[in-house]
């Protein structure tokens, strides 16, 4: 992450990069861990504006994209990219000069995707399909390594 800190307001710009989702188990949903689904995030990307507050802490509501590979059991694959609107809060723990750690909390709901009706169906071994709603980050925790301006 890089951003620009005044007293008050916090701009931010932040990039993730080859997420392998099913390291994390629970970072799946019970639908795509029963299907045995493959996911992968090669990029995340977005911006965000928000308020500091007690020194250390800052909320920001933020603006991303990110791109999926999904790869079925049968050996089908498909690529989509979601976007979402959502808020965060932040601790940032200043490492050396300016370089930071910032263990945090995320709302990412989807607002929309690449894919029309945001579903992929795939075909099953035995002839039968399974319908694969976009993958929607939620909520969930994080931490982002970066450098204040």
């Amino acid at each position: 992450a890089v951003q620009y800190a005044s007293d008050r307001w916090v701009f931010e710009y932040s990039h993730g990069f080859s997420l392998k989702l099913n390291r994390q188990p629970f970072a799946l949903t019970q639908a795509e861990r029963d299907e045995a689904l493959t996911i992968n995030v090669p990029w995340t990307t977005g911006a965000g504006v928000g308020l500091r507050f007690l020194g250390t802490w800052h909320v920001l509501l933020e603006v991303k994209a990110h791109r999926y590979d999904i790869r079925h059991p049968s050996g089908q694959t498909a690529s989509y990219t979601t976007y979402s609107v959502g808020p965060g809060i932040f601790y940032t723990v200043y490492l050396w000069k300016r370089l930071f750690i910032q263990p945090n909390v995320r709302w990412w709901p989807n607002v929309g995707s690449s894919l029309t009706g945001n579903r992929q169906t795939f075909v099953r071994a035995d002839g039968t399909s399974f319908d694969h709603a976009v993958h929607d980050f939620g909520l969930f925790a994080n931490v982002n390594l970066g450098w204040t301006f």
